[in-house]
């Protein structure tokens, strides 16, 4: 059990809609499937959370962060997987930041 977990927890329900229906369908079974190291207190706070209101919060998500489901499958981690080098696919700006950051 740790805060981290918990707050990795809120950020899938929100960010991933598919683990989000399988986590209010059936809680146990996606905290034994994930390995998440939850106190039944911590359980139960997350399962007080209104599941509409977490879905709305949810929708109104700006789409760059939120993960994209094609046909059952994730859209990041299949691109993850296709590439070796995930830095030659980001957007040029996002590189400039980095280069910029470090002084270059």
């Amino acid at each position: 059990m740790s805060q981290r977990t918990v707050e990795g927890l809120l950020g899938r329900l929100l960010t991933d809609g598919e683990f989000r229906r399988g986590f209010y369908e059936n809680p146990a079974a996606i905290c034994v499937k994930q390995s998440l190291d939850l106190t039944a207190r911590e359980l139960e706070a997350v399962l007080a959370l209104d599941e509409q209101r977490v879905e709305v919060f949810a929708k109104g998500l700006d789409s760059r962060i939120v993960r994209a489901s094609v046909n059952g499958a994730h859209y990041w981690s299949n691109w993850a997987a296709r590439t070796t080098d995930n830095r030659a696919r980001l957007p040029k700006i996002a590189q400039g930041d980095r280069r910029a950051r470090r002084g270059k």
